[in-house]
């Protein structure tokens, strides 16, 4: 047998063979990144947003169950567009971000959606996960 038949044949069994992907681990530009939140004021609508401080994101593209994503939000220097909704926002009898200052995410689930997926998980405030 030839060389090139070898490698040929080589390269065939390879090709055949299914490909399995590894998860690849994503880095999140956190300084460029904001979660961004609605709420109603007085019946109009208003934006806010909230610094992402760390992300983990894991992505397997070809098993998007494998994917894992956790983040932690820095509800300390969030923002409701309002001086006046931010104070509310930020005091004690909502956020206390003085006593909880970060917002925290762990992904349990990812599941294709669409053109993009679905990702559930519970979500911790002020020491509460739900």
């Amino acid at each position: 047998m030839h060389r090139r038949t070898a490698l040929g044949l080589l390269a065939s069994a390879f090709a055949a063979r299914p490909a399995f992907a590894t998860p690849h681990r994503y880095d999140l530009d956190v300084k460029q990144s904001t979660v961004a939140f609605t709420y109603s004021l007085n019946g109009q609508r208003m934006t806010g947003r909230m610094p992402v401080a760390t992300a983990d994101i894991l992505l397997d593209i070809d098993a998007p169950a494998r994917s894992q994503v956790s983040a932690s939000i820095d509800a300390a220097h969030a923002n409701a567009g309002l001086i006046f909704a931010t104070n509310a926002m930020k005091d004690p009898s909502v956020l206390d971000v003085r006593a909880y200052p970060r917002i925290t995410f762990v992904s349990e689930n990812v599941t294709p959606n669409g053109k993009g997926a679905r990702v559930t998980g519970p979500l911790t405030i002020r020491n509460v996960t739900r």
